[in-house]
């Protein structure tokens, strides 16, 4: 019968507790990444809405795509506000079958030095909350509820939600199986990168 302030974990404690958690999973994380996903997890800023279970999630995700050891790479392909951002903007592009500013953000990538593997990985990424969202939406459930599933943070499920209705599921689906033929191709063959995206990104507005 007492009142119990939880307080936001913060400083080595937080650190530790993360690093401890990747280790469970057989997982490994460098101090310098690490500190490099809380940083652009937004975890300690004032302004954060979400909790320590969001930023467990995500780092779920991260870990997910990672063999022994998560890397600078794998974070940014989750939290990188540029890529995040245009991602969203490709998508965008896509649902309006806008397919000159679809070649316009592909060269921006290119003048970011984007490697093309996770621009496809991101593309998949983003294409599979919206069927998640969609989904999940068609069983009644909150869009908080939704996106604390997803581990995602307020701002980027705002994102998914507003454009998960340029799209139908079964449109999402095919985009799914296009994405995973293009990323077969550009590991198999010699085809360029650009070639693999454009051809990608040019397939899906055909619906």
């Amino acid at each position: 019968h007492r009142v119990i302030s939880m307080e936001r974990l913060t400083g080595r404690v937080l650190r530790n507790f993360l690093a401890g958690y990747l280790a469970k999973q057989n997982r490994r994380i460098r101090p310098d990444v690490l500190e490099h996903f809380i940083r652009l997890s937004g975890y300690g800023d004032r302004q954060f809405e979400g909790d320590l279970q969001g930023l467990v999630n995500t780092l779920d995700q991260i870990a997910s795509v990672s063999e022994g050891e998560v890397t600078t790479e794998a974070v940014d392909a989750f939290l990188d506000p540029f890529s995040a951002d245009t991602i969203f903007d490709l998508l965008a592009a896509i649902g309006r079958k806008d397919g000159a500013t679809i070649l316009k953000l592909l060269d921006e990538f290119e003048a970011k030095e984007e490697p093309a593997g996770r621009i496809l990985y991101m593309i998949a990424r983003q294409t599979g909350n919206l069927m998640y969202y969609k989904t999940m939406r068609e069983t009644g459930r909150s869009d908080a509820d939704i996106f604390r599933f997803m581990g995602v943070k307020p701002y980027e499920g705002k994102k998914i939600a507003a454009q998960s209705g340029a799209y139908t599921k079964e449109q999402l689906r095919r985009h799914y199986r296009l994405i995973l033929d293009e990323e077969l191709r550009m590991k198999s063959t010699s085809a360029a990168d650009r070639d693999v995206l454009e051809t990608l990104l040019l397939g899906m507005l055909r619906d």
